[in-house]
């Protein structure tokens, strides 16, 4: 492959996956690869000319040190809208014929991806006990949610934490628009929220439950909102103005955790007993229900459900669905119980893997990742403390785990994927890199 800049000067490049640099000089700062195998040609001029590509998904990087600048973006279709995408994302370097390479994730340019030396590499002090955290699609910040009712925002680069007014309630439903510029959360006063990302209090505020809203997603093609709650109902909202478009019903329990399946044309839902309902978007029909295998029971003593798909997402392709949760429960009130993820086979509806520890850990597995190398992550808290496992696909068992120092209460990954943040009860954010420590 090549580069060939419009003044006519040809740089050559490295093939997929070496490790050389441009012209003998290595320029770590603009990194363009595909996710999927897929590759590119005919790629021409720094920014004027076009560059066409099999396959619709990339990930952007502005390199900086030890941290990424990402940004996940669909169809680019020449190198002038990705530099154009590139100044709009606010990244902190532009394409140049100097600074760009195409190449699979080389070690050079990002952390060599290993789990079994993960490692925490950023303790951020909140001050307040946290119940959920997410990256937003850029990777520049890391939002939480706090039992202060308030939404916090991280920021790396100024290395600043912002208490931003107007949630007013535990939010444990975080999720952004595709286009970044939003971020819509869930509170347990019932109401949905929209957020400009780097705002300090909400463009828009609707009822949408009566009682906690569990879960918030948003459609592949944007326009849609679900939102799922413990009055049992899921609802889809127009992202754009907000007003209702339809109200799915059909669960008997609070519905934990929703997911829009990469086609965009379905959507799955989870409850307390962790009945998995496939809907139709198009028409709001149930197509089936399924079911997440030994991840509720009833304790008779306490008379209590416990159980319930803390956390749902379905793999880049939509072949498969992971559910997080509990299981082996023998006391409710006592939390007394294992943390498992169960991957069920989106076509076939089979339960195809329940991940488990090998040791007894009195938790639940709060929030998952399911990592593109195929790897399985969960961040699990409750009276046992905190634990970070990985698995792989066919692994009943955890090949690694990794002690936290408190309670974990949710986990994502950051854009990237070498990184992942997790929200703890003693109020601080904790952010680990799956990579030796330089």
């Amino acid at each position: 492959m090549n580069w060939r800049e419009g003044r006519g000067l040809e740089v050559s490049f490295l093939k997929l996956g070496e490790n050389e640099a441009v012209n003998g000089i290595f320029h770590p700062r603009l990194i363009f690869y595909t996710r999927r195998g897929n590759f590119a040609y005919g790629l021409k001029g720094p920014v004027e000319g076009i560059a066409l590509w099999r396959g619709t998904t990339y990930e952007h990087k502005s390199y900086r040190g030890d941290d990424f600048c990402p940004a996940i973006h669909d169809e680019w279709k020449s190198l002038d809208a990705a530099r154009r995408i590139c100044t709009e994302k606010s990244c902190h370097t532009r394409p140049t014929a100097q600074n760009v390479q195409l190449m699979a994730d080389s070690p050079k340019t990002a952390p060599k991806l290993d789990a079994t030396k993960t490692h925490v590499y950023n303790l951020i002090n909140i001050g307040s006990p946290l119940i959920s955290c997410r990256y937003e699609p850029k990777g520049r910040f890391v939002f939480a949610g706090a039992q202060d009712f308030h939404v916090w925002r991280w920021d790396h680069a100024a290395g600043k934490k912002m208490q931003l007014k107007g949630a007013d309630a535990w939010v444990r439903a975080i999720v952004f628009s595709v286009d970044g510029k939003t971020m819509l959360t869930g509170g347990y006063d019932g109401r949905l929220l929209w957020w400009p990302i780097d705002g300090d209090k909400p463009a828009r505020a609707i009822d949408a439950h009566h009682g906690w809203v569990k879960s918030v997603a948003v459609s592949p093609d944007g326009g849609l909102i679900a939102t799922s709650g413990n009055d049992r109902l899921i609802k889809l909202w127009s992202f754009d103005n907000g007003k209702l478009v339809r109200t799915l019903k059909g669960h008997e329990s609070r519905v934990y955790n929703i997911a829009f399946h990469p086609d965009g044309q379905h959507l799955a839902s989870s409850d307390l007993k962790c009945n998995v309902f496939h809907w139709e978007l198009a028409t709001g029909k149930l197509a089936r229900k399924l079911k997440a295998e030994k991840m509720h029971s009833y304790d008779k003593t306490f008379k209590a459900d416990i159980g319930g798909a803390r956390s749902i997402q379905f793999n880049a392709d939509g072949t498969k669905l992971a559910i997080g949760g509990i299981t082996n429960v023998t006391n409710a009130f006592a939390c007394i119980g294992n943390p498992a993820v169960v991957v069920i086979d989106w076509k076939t509806g089979k339960n195809l893997m329940q991940h488990l520890a090998k040791a007894t850990f009195r938790g639940v597995a709060w929030g998952i990742a399911l990592h593109p190398n195929g790897m399985v992550v969960a961040g699990a808290g409750g009276p046992g403390g905190g634990q970070i496992y990985f698995w792989k696909p066919d692994g009943k068992n955890e090949f690694h785990k990794l002690k936290m120092k408190d309670t974990c209460r949710d986990l994502h990954l950051a854009p990237e994927q070498t990184h992942f943040v997790t929200a703890h009860h003693d109020g601080h954010l904790r952010i680990s890199k799956m990579a030796a420590k330089a």
